[in-house]
This record gives structure tokens, sequence and C-alpha cells, in this order.
């Protein structure tokens, strides 16, 4: 597992959540459409075991969900930590992304 899939940060807030639509099959077409239409730059590297990929997509479909949940880190790279970290986002996905992790581990 890249680093590419650990980030995000996000702001609270009380206006209604920007849902992102994402297109591809895979869990890495998916990362990258939602870092492409959150403005991020381009992934450099994505490689997800094969029996990992749909716990991966339910993942990044939950952040995709709600765009406070991720962001454009300074370097352009897509950060989607506030999906599962209350501290930096909503962390409405934290089941998705734990079973995602315990497939990857």
């Amino acid at each position: 597992m890249g680093c590419w899939l650990l980030g995000c940060g996000g702001g609270g807030g009380t206006t209604k959540p920007d849902v992102v639509p994402l297109t591809g099959t895979t869990a890495c077409e998916r990362y990258a459409a939602l870092a492409s239409r959150l403005g991020c730059g381009a992934l450099k590297e994505c490689s997800i075991k094969a029996a990992c990929d749909s716990r991966a997509t339910a993942w990044i479909d939950c952040a995709a969900k709600d765009s406070r949940q991720c962001i454009c880190e300074d370097d352009g790279d897509l950060n989607c930590e506030g999906s599962f970290k209350p501290d930096e986002g909503p962390a409405l996905c934290t089941a998705e992304y734990q079973a995602f992790l315990d497939c990857a581990g």
C-alpha cells in the first residue's frame, strides 16, 4: 500500500457537503478521479492487492460522498485522512477504511 491512500483533512462547517462524482472501476482509477475532481495532482503511483480492491473502492466512494473529508496537500497530493480521523474531518468512513486496512495489512 502506497502512502497515496493515506491522507486527508478537512474543515467542519454547517454547509451541505459536496458529493464528488467519480469515474473508473478500480480503486486506483476512482482515487485518481477523486484527486482530479478536487483539483489535486495526478497520482504518482498506485498499487493495491487485487483481493483488497473492492474494500479500497468502498472507502474511496465513501470519502467522495463528503468533500470535507479530503484536501489537496501543499505538494498537490490528495489527503483523505479526514474520512477516518475525527480530528481532521467528519470521519464518516472509518469502518470502510478499517476494512481496507485489515485486508491490505
